[in-house]
């Protein structure tokens, strides 16, 4: 490959151990190949941020790829990092350094700088290192270098590497962007998504592609080209969520569904709802048949299309049979549908009064958000701002995600309302029961970062949760 002269950009780039919120004036130096495109970057860097004169700093070069990917460090001829007590790096400590930088998730992107060593007062090792080590076990970083473990690692995996992307997202043309959609590499196919959804390209053609993209792929990635349409037109947000629906798996069409019901748009077509009460016959899980009702009861109630829609679904296995009456107990019904209906109920009475009705909850839940709505009414004059949007998901528990500066930019991107427990598999063994829909338990945390102005200081803001389900802090 013919390289071409480099380029030069100029970034900001946050490093928590220099500073927690104002950026480093950085200078990336990018690499093109003979088709002029930017394949690699690199930047000069010092081994280690140390907040006493004990350290010995030396000059490091940092590369990656045109995706913000880690590829590699290199030390000038003469030079060489060190340890504690002036020890030099052995061949396995420069392997080891390797791998812990090439670790997007290592320990280091959860703590503090104050929170990896304790400094002893006649400390006078080089790296300063003969104190205990907090929260960072010896499989982490190499022994004696925790420092430089730490300052390298946030150099490699922190906000320089959006730049990157950034930097090659805007060196490509829409036509390269929604070419590598089709990439046979999840990665690229990720960045193309993300730089489009940044570029604002919500032309049809870019919106075909990335369609066509999200069909083929699984949760993480089709998620985020929910969150693409979300921010497009109205018009084509329902159009193409529409067709998502009627062309993807149960897994994207929960997601679809789940879109739809978070969403405070009205669509263009009045009848938009019915069309896809439609779709309920091609529904093969109670997942998504639980969802489509829930979005009918909330978007279209009343709808005589989607009773009739429903309805055939008394046919259909007992779990979504008897999802289907309790919703429509809760429906005005013609004569021969109250008849099915009946049939329905004295075939299977043993059943149904042994597991409770989930619609009653929706109705509390209703009543409760019209109560919440009217006591809102009396403090119009105050200001409010919907709080659904941005918030980030991850299922598990780890007493670090209290901390406020953990790192949760891996975490999922969604908007509320959420349930996560009816997107895991359906299975009799769950410890839920019929009661809870044979779903699966446990904990999931919600994050969300958010600026208030400085008018805002001396009042009073409330965040007001609408329906949390229980056991939450």
């Amino acid at each position: 490959v013919l390289l071409q002269s480099p380029d030069i950009f100029r970034v900001g780039v946050i490093h928590p151990g220099i500073d927690r919120t104002a950026p480093v004036s950085c200078t990336i130096t990018g690499t093109r190949d003979s088709r002029s495109n930017l394949i690699r970057y690199h930047m000069e860097v010092e081994s280690v941020v140390c907040g006493k004169t004990l350290c010995k700093v030396v000059p490091v070069r940092i590369s990656w790829n045109e995706l913000g990917i880690y590829e590699r460090f290199d030390l000038s001829p003469g030079i060489m990092l060190e340890k504690d007590k002036g020890k030099p790096f052995t061949n396995a400590d420069y392997r080891k350094l390797d791998r812990i930088l090439a670790d997007s998730d290592s320990p280091f992107s959860r703590v503090e700088p104050e929170q990896i060593i304790v400094y002893e007062e006649d400390d006078s090792s080089l790296d300063g290192i003969t104190g205990a080590t907090v929260l960072i076990d010896s499989s982490a970083t190499v022994q004696g270098a925790v420092l430089t473990c730490y300052t390298l690692w946030h150099w490699v995996n922190g906000s320089i590497r959006e730049e990157i992307r950034r930097i090659s997202g805007d060196d490509r043309s829409l036509d390269e962007l929604r070419v590598l959609l089709g990439h046979e590499e999840y990665p690229y196919r990720e960045f193309a998504l993300e730089q489009l959804h940044r570029r604002k390209a919500f032309d049809d053609t870019s919106m075909k592609a990335v369609g066509k993209m999200a069909l083929g792929e699984g949760r993480p990635l089709f998620n985020r080209a929910l969150n693409y349409f979300e921010d497009s037109t109205p018009e084509a947000y329902f159009r193409y969520l529409e067709t998502l629906i009627s062309n993807g798996t149960p897994a994207q069409r929960t997601g679809c569904l789940r879109s739809l019901m978070g969403s405070e748009i009205d669509p263009p077509q009045a009848d938009y709802y019915d069309q896809l009460s439609r779709e309920l016959a091609a529904c093969d899980t109670y997942q998504e048949v639980d969802l489509m009702l829930k979005l009918m009861i909330a978007k279209n109630p009343g709808s005589r299309e989607v009773i009739r829609q429903v309805v055939p679904l008394l046919e259909r296995d007992i779990l979504i049979a008897r999802r289907a009456f309790w919703f429509l107990r809760e429906e005005k019904l013609s004569e021969s549908q109250e008849q099915q209906l009946e049939t329905f109920r004295k075939k299977f009475s043993d059943y149904l009064e042994r597991f409770a009705n989930p619609m009653k909850t929706s109705k509390r839940t209703v009543l409760l958000l019209a109560l919440l709505a009217a006591a809102g009414s009396i403090f119009a004059q105050r200001s409010m701002e919907l709080f659904n949007r941005d918030w980030k998901f991850k299922l598990g528990d780890d007493p670090k995600y209290r901390i406020a500066a953990y790192d949760d930019s891996g975490w999922r991107h969604l908007n509320l309302p959420h349930d996560w427990s009816i997107e895991g598999d359906f299975s009799p063994d769950h410890p839920s029961g019929g009661s809870g829909g044979f779903f699966p338990e446990g904990i999931g945390w919600y994050r969300k970062n958010f600026s208030v102005d400085s008018a805002r200081y001396n009042k009073r803001t409330v965040i007001r949760f609408d329906g949390v389900y229980m056991n939450s802090e």
